[in-house]
């Protein structure tokens, strides 16, 4: 996982409102 999808995810994410719990369950499965 490079480091643009990361930010990627982290963009994303608050964006949407995503919880960090959540973002550490996607990078847990492997995003």
């Amino acid at each position: 996982m490079g480091y643009k999808i990361y930010y990627d995810i982290l963009g994303a994410a608050a964006y949407a409102g995503v919880t960090r719990h959540t973002i550490y369950h996607w990078i847990r499965k492997g995003v």
